[in-house]
């Protein structure tokens, strides 16, 4: 059974999937991939990537060569943009691949881990949410805000569990 829709498929690895249905377990070997959209230059680094997916199916009268894709990006939000570069160094094991970017169909890249340390920051800023003194409700939900995606487990059991409506309007606003 054969099934064309593009998935992760390792998802504790970086991972790209290439035209052709070819997979390769690897990071982008570049410090940042120049995005441009319309006017801008937006330089993205890898690791604050989530997905990259490449939307010529998507955008009409999209360049075959050069064709856009679609950046969801770790800390929130989302970029529409071509590489700037036509070729995408994609590094394996200790090979480094230079992949088209109209090969490129798919890149995931796992959640970032965080520490224990940094897990138990995230809980006392989830704490804070609920704290009497308003400075530092607001401290709290501007760090986690900072954390995007990597708060949302401790926010989500945050909503469950809390009986106090400020920190519930706080959590439901991040």
């Amino acid at each position: 059974e054969k099934d064309d829709a593009p998935t992760a498929f390792a998802p504790d690895q970086p991972a790209a999937l290439l035209s052709g249905n070819q997979r390769l377990l690897g990071q982008i070997d570049s410090e940042s991939l120049a995005v441009l959209t319309g006017t801008k230059v937006i330089h993205v680094p890898p690791s604050g990537i989530r997905l990259l997916r490449n939307a010529r199916d998507e955008v009409d009268g999209a360049d075959a060569e050069a064709p856009p894709f679609h950046i969801e990006l770790w800390g929130g939000g989302s970029i529409l943009g071509q590489l700037r570069d036509p070729v995408v160094a994609l590094r394996a094991r200790d090979a480094v691949w230079r992949v088209p970017a109209a090969d490129l169909v798919e890149f995931s890249n796992p959640a970032p881990r965080l520490s224990d340390e940094m897990r138990l920051k995230l809980a006392a800023h989830v704490r804070d949410l609920g704290s009497e003194d308003w400075e530092k409700r607001e401290g709290a939900s501007q760090a986690l805000a900072e954390f995007g995606f990597m708060a949302r487990p401790l926010l989500d059991e945050a909503l469950k569990t809390t009986s106090d409506p400020e920190v519930r309007r706080r959590v439901e606003k991040l």
